[in-house]
């Protein structure tokens, strides 16, 4: 499970939850794979790396260690939860701006009423 954000402006969320799946079949003798992997979206981040691996190296470099696929699709996505706890933590910081400014605007009026 990854987040992403979504397009969508405040006060929606700007974030959504997505699942890659990843089915992957590793045969220690002649040291081969076979990976088959299921994204929510035809513009997948983790993807386009997996492609351009291939791509731009020889096949070989994703069947050097069988965790090598694993590891591609965790770290296309990482960056994303950073930046999400980051926007979480502002959405907090504004929740507690706001109840700070009606206790200090009630303790004002509790205060001139006695």
């Amino acid at each position: 499970m990854y987040v992403e954000r979504n397009g969508k402006r405040p006060p929606r969320d700007i974030w959504s939850f997505r699942q890659t799946g990843v089915t992957h079949k590793f045969a220690s003798e002649g040291c081969s794979s076979q990976v088959v992997v299921i994204h929510p979206n035809d513009e997948a981040v983790a993807q386009s790396k997996l492609e351009a691996l291939i791509d731009y190296s020889d096949t070989a470099q994703l069947a050097q260690h069988p965790l090598t696929v694993h590891i591609v699709i965790l770290l296309s996505y990482l960056p994303n939860w950073q930046d999400h706890l980051e926007s979480l933590a502002s959405d907090l910081e504004q929740i507690v701006g706001r109840s700070h400014t009606r206790y200090m605007q009630c303790s004002q009026i509790t205060a001139t009423t006695h």
